[in-house]
Order: structure tokens, then C-alpha cells, then sequence
């Protein structure tokens, strides 16, 4: 199974206002269903279906058509955050290897009380699948097992010799 899923259709990809202006014209200017739907360029099934749930709940509480993200562990904020925590150990010549950062975030995921994978469980760390899809998410972090490195040779990588230009002696 890739992990990439290439689009076929533009199915899901309405923006909800023009499902509101549809239900709008069908409601307040009586225009038919089906008339409404070619008018504005939708699925006239999936249009009924958005004016059954509106009528039936506010406007406020009325999920949007089309697709949903799913089965997201972490939340905006606290992807963030452990996007921070990874930089930062990096930062300190501590990086972390894959294998280290699946099992912080299972261990995260759990503190936190998220809904993640049963399979975490018997794992007891995060699936490669989340990390690849983690790291697309965060492109700026890299994930490697950290190098031995001294203090001396962190302060020699880091020293920049003022650079001479070459001259030639006669």
C-alpha cells in the first residue's frame, strides 16, 4: 500500500459555504433541489443529504461535507510540542534515533490520555507509519542516531577560524 494516495476525483473537496448557498437558494427562493445543486456545481445526493442534517440541527452544530482528517493521535499543539522537544535534543548534540522517538511519543500519547493504535500497546512505541507521516509533517526535523561526540570537538566544529587568502611568497 502506498503511503502517498494520489487523487482521482475532486470528490470531498466543496467548500461548505457553497453547500450553505445551495441549501440557502432551496429554502428561502424555493428552487428545486436538483436545479440548486446544478446551479452551484455539486452532487445533488450529497447536497440532500446536507439539507436533511441542517434541518435537523443549527447551523453551528452541522458537520461539514466531504472528507474528515481521521485517526490524528496527537493535537495541533501537542504535535508542536514534541516537535520542539526533538529540536531542542538535537540542539544539545542528544538526538534522538527513530526507534527513541517512536517510544516517546507512545509514552507521550499515553500521559496525554490520546486515542492511539492498539498496536502501540503491545509495542510499546509508536508505528513506523505515524513517524514517516510525522516527519512529513515537520520536514525541518532530522531523525538519526546521535554521533559520539567530545565537548572539545563540538567547540572545533564550531570555531570558525578567521579564513586567510592564499599568497604566494617570492
Amino acid at each position: 500500500m502506498p503511503r502517498v494516495r494520489v487523487r482521482k476525483t475532486d470528490r470531498g473537496l466543496i467548500q461548505p459555504d457553497i453547500y450553505e448557498r445551495a441549501f440557502l437558494d432551496i429554502s428561502v427562493r424555493n428552487i428545486s433541489l436538483r436545479a440548486a445543486a446544478k446551479s452551484h456545481g455539486i452532487c445533488h445526493v450529497t447536497l440532500l443529504r446536507y439539507c436533511r442534517r441542517r434541518a435537523e440541527t443549527s447551523r453551528e452544530k452541522t458537520r461539514p461535507p466531504g472528507y474528515r482528517s481521521h485517526s490524528k493521535v496527537f493535537s495541533v499543539d501537542q504535535e508542536r510540542k514534541l516537535q520542539a522537544y526533538i529540536k531542542r535534543a538535537a540542539d544539545i548534540y542528544f538526538g534522538l534515533s527513530p526507534k527513541e522517538v517512536r517510544k516517546f511519543a507512545y509514552e507521550l500519547a499515553s500521559k496525554y490520555g490520546c486515542k492511539y493504535p492498539d498496536g502501540w500497546d503491545t509495542t510499546k512505541m509508536a508505528g513506523k507509519d505515524w513517524l514517516t507521516s510525522f516527519l512529513e509533517r515537520n520536514n525541518t526535523l532530522s531523525i538519526h542516531r546521535p554521533q559520539a561526540t567530545s565537548i572539545l570537538s563540538n567547540f572545533i566544529i564550531n570555531f570558525q577560524v578567521p579564513r586567510q587568502s592564499k599568497c604566494q611568497i617570492k
